[in-house]
């Protein structure tokens, strides 16, 4: 996460934003009161034709069955086996004429890692999103956009570089940028800004951005330069060769690696500072029906470890005090040779859907498998259980986690 895009709530600085919380909470409750809509999510605010608003809310409350590893190099004496997590999401949206948008979703959490930490305070997404007419659109402030035609990733989503591969609810979380789009019929382009959060306005990077369809396929493509990081270039294409079977490709070139400060396991890997690399997701999908598909994937970054650099890496890692942040699981993949296969289905079990995976390291041969399991308990309120799975030996990409397995057991309901 970017330095600056949270707060942790201690002293004063807590009741305050709770009491923020709350007036936003009884705000949506006479709201909700007054209109008394049937089971929704969101309420309108406002009876003014040109103007409509809505406040909604989206609570999560999980409980985390852990089986600890002691022996990994991520090991801390804090881990437990069990852990539990709150997270709020309060969603404000105005939209004036069909043509402005606002929307503000304020988050408070138990922090992930440390649970008996000062809550978080975070701006989930905060943007404001204006039509300048002839097609142009401006876009500014914090959104949460995705690109590329991946599953297992998209490394052509240069916005989310740093997302967090193995929980979803992390993922919700935007990025910051200003962006002017242009959207003519069959195309949008863009050309925009991504600071860097609490550094100079040089570590920001430049930013383009396209798409449209060629021969039947969807083509996006992205590119942003920064001095020192230099270029990086995205690019994915996907297209169904019959109506259930599909093609796609994700991929990205980098012009120079990514700064220590970033990505501290760079620092064992055969690429230095000024090479270029590329990553990539080589895929096909099977479409049974509407809510069935299959995937199967091959994933490739020449830049990740191979297993004596990934020993090495590890062996540093051991050697860090446990107040090292450099001593926490690192929520991306680091490794370079992946395979990568998904079941998802939404039909088969009625209303609960679920959905497997597996993702194995190539080179090292360790393996990291999840089960999904969603059941809907009423129009308002989900319940969901999902089981991860770390397996390898030691010095092996998912053989180092902390945790052998994790089974989450999460509620979700929005008001």
């Amino acid at each position: 996460m970017r330095a600056g895009s949270q707060t942790k709530l201690g002293g004063a600085a807590w009741p305050a934003a709770a009491w923020f919380l709350l007036l936003l909470l009884l705000r949506a409750g006479v709201a909700s009161a007054a209109s008394m809509p049937s089971a929704t999510a969101e309420t309108a605010l406002t009876t003014d034709p040109d103007v409509t608003e809505t406040v909604g809310s989206d609570l999560v409350y999980r409980e985390v069955l852990l089986r600890p590893r002691p022996n990994s190099a991520f090991h801390k004496t804090e881990h437990k086996d069990y852990v539990d997590q709150l997270y709020l999401t309060l969603k404000y949206a105005a939209v004036y004429d069909y043509r402005n948008t606002v929307v503000v979703e304020p988050a408070i959490r138990t922090p992930r890692s440390r649970p008996t930490n000062p809550l978080e305070l975070l701006i989930e997404q905060g943007y404001i999103e204006s039509t300048l007419g002839h097609d142009f659109f401006l876009t500014a402030g914090k959104k949460r956009e995705t690109e590329g035609s991946g599953f297992a990733l998209n490394p052509s989503d240069l916005l989310n570089l740093d997302q967090d591969f193995f929980d979803p609810l992390y993922r919700r979380e935007g990025q910051v940028f200003t962006r002017l789009a242009w959207r003519p019929r069959g195309y949008k382009l863009g050309i925009g800004f991504v600071p860097k959060r609490g550094a100079a306005f040089g570590a920001g990077k430049a930013w383009l951005t396209g798409a449209t369809t060629l021969a039947g396929a969807d083509v996006t493509a992205e590119a942003t330069f920064q001095r020192s990081e230099k270029s990086d270039i995205g690019l994915s294409v996907a297209r169904f060769f019959t109506d259930s079977w599909e093609l796609h490709v994700d991929s990205r070139y980098q012009a120079r690696q990514r700064d220590l400060a970033d990505r501290p396991e760079r620092a064992y890997s055969s690429y230095r500072d000024d090479d270029a690399s590329y990553a990539y997701v080589a895929g096909t999908r099977f479409v049974f029906t509407p809510k069935r598909t299959a995937i199967a994937e091959l994933v490739t970054d020449q830049a990740g470890l191979m297993p004596g650099e990934m020993h090495n890496y590890f062996t540093f890692v051991r050697s860090l005090d446990e107040s090292d942040g450099r001593k926490d699981l690192p929520t991306r993949l680091i490794g370079r040779h992946y395979a990568y296969l998904g079941y998802q289905d939404g039909e088969t079990l009625g209303h609960t859907s679920f959905g497997l995976s597996a993702l194995a390291n190539r080179d090292d041969h360790s393996l990291f498998s999840s089960l999904d399991i969603k059941h809907p308990l009423s129009r308002l309120a989900t319940l969901e259980i999902s089981a991860l799975v770390f397996d390898g030996r030691v010095d092996t990409e998912f053989g180092e986690a902390p945790f052998k397995s994790a089974t989450y057991i999460q509620f979700e309901g929005r008001f």
